[in-house]
Order: structure tokens, then C-alpha cells, then sequence
């Protein structure tokens, strides 16, 4: 079946049944969790700051899909953990956006507000910065 003629509901359920799961793997990148040679390389590359902390969230969701990609349909990339570095963090999330779909995984933005504590925190520090 043509998959652009799907609804959204449609095309969760073709993956699902293709993948033989109803896992969905959120994509929560805290860059105090990254590994440290992804970092690394991330600051040699752009220096310290928020184009090294975009490019490391980047990096660490390709090697995350790359792993997943066979065995899940969803990625659900939670937006706090993005916005925190302004415009690089963003075009973080656009270029796992468009990897992830790149491999056929179906996208879910958690964009919701007034989450739990640590995306709470992450909220904080996009939009109440000093």
C-alpha cells in the first residue's frame, strides 16, 4: 500500500504490525548524559557552547536511530532538550527529524508543557534565561 495515502493512525499501525512493536523510543538527549567522546569531538569541532551541545544531541541521536531503526516504528524526541540551546539545539531537532524519517521511523514531537522535573528544568532554561 502507497504509504502517503495513510493516515497518521494508519501508518503507526502498517509499522507496528512491519516492526512487531509498540515500542516507542524517546529521544531525550541531556548533554550531561552524552558520552563523553561524543562531547568531545562535538567541542573540538565548534568550540564550547551551543553549536557543540546541537551537533553532540545530533550525533548521539544518529548512533541512538541507527541502533533502533529495525525493532521500533516511533522516536519521540522531547523538545525541552533542544530549545535549551536556542537556534542550534532547534536545528538539532530538525536534522534527527528528518534522519529519523531518512531510516522510515514515524516522528512524534513531546512538545507538551508543564512536564516532569527534568524537562520542567530544561523549559526553564530555554525561556527564563538571565
Amino acid at each position: 500500500m502507497n504509504n502517503i495515502n495513510l493516515s497518521f493512525s494508519e501508518r503507526i499501525c502498517e509499522q507496528v504490525k512491519l516492526k512487531k512493536s509498540h515500542a516507542v523510543v524517546g529521544l531525550d538527549p541531556d548533554v550531561r548524559k552524552i558520552p563523553s567522546f561524543i562531547i568531545q569531538k562535538a567541542i573540538n569541532s565548534f568550540g564550547q557552547g551551543p553549536e557543540a551541545a546541537g551537533n553532540a544531541i545530533f550525533q548521539f541521536n544518529q548512533l541512538i536511530i541507527d541502533t533502533i531503526m529495525d525493532f521500533v516504528a516511533v522516536v519521540k524526541p522531547q523538545l525541552a532538550y533542544y530549545e535549551v540551546f536556542g537556534s542550534s539545539g532547534i536545528d538539532a531537532f530538525w536534522r534527527t527529524v528528518e534522519y529519523a524519517h531518512s531510516k522510515g521511523l514515524i516522528v512524534i514531537a513531546d512538545a507538551k508543557r508543564g512536564d516532569i522535573s527534568s524537562t520542567a528544568e530544561a523549559y526553564a532554561q530555554a525561556f527564563l534565561k538571565k
